[in-house]
């Protein structure tokens, strides 16, 4: 969004990654398996340690933060027909 000239008010530039999927295998004329996942992560830092204390714009001026999250699901589910 920096790129684009869009300011959210921080010096940080986030980064997303997602995945999701569902798979349905027959096992037989009556049963079948279906597999579904999820997953992202996400990541963000917001880098101040070697600016001008002038410039600070987050509660920890003057530090370098570094903030991350990640999810994982996955789940077999057996149906019948």
């Amino acid at each position: 969004m920096n790129k684009l000239g869009i300011n959210f008010g921080s010096a940080g530039n986030p980064s997303y990654q997602d995945l999701n999927f569902k798979m349905h295998v027959p096992l037989n004329k009556k049963l079948q398996l279906a597999v579904f996942a999820l997953g992202g992560k996400s990541d963000i830092a917001l880098l101040d340690n070697g600016d001008d204390s002038s410039k600070w714009t987050f509660g920890r001026a003057g530090r370098d933060i570094h903030f991350g999250s990640r999810l994982h699901l996955r789940a077999p589910i057996c149906n019948t027909m």
